[in-house]
């Protein structure tokens, strides 16, 4: 397991949505889906339960929007994990 703890201010759009008087968004997503999950999906799935559900419980210092993505190559599977902690 690494760490790898930032802090810092946001990007310049980011900071841009906060000095505007209008209601804007800065984030779009989309999703697609297919069953059944293969190793990878599911372990992110898992990680991603674990942080907001359990882990949330005694860290309550971790915020609301925890993100997680995995990564396979052959046998290895490698997850980067977004979280604030606030």
């Amino acid at each position: 397991v690494e760490f790898d703890c930032k802090i810092g201010s946001g990007s310049v759009d980011l900071r841009g949505v906060f000095e505007q008087t209008a209601v804007l968004a800065n984030d779009t997503s989309f999703g697609v889906g297919f069953a059944p999950f293969s190793e990878t999906e599911r372990l992110v799935l898992e990680t991603e339960r674990f942080l907001t559900l359990k882990l949330k419980k005694r860290l309550t210092a971790l915020g609301e929007d925890v993100k997680v993505m995995g990564y396979r190559s052959g046998d290895e599977i490698r997850l980067t994990v977004a979280a604030a902690l606030v």
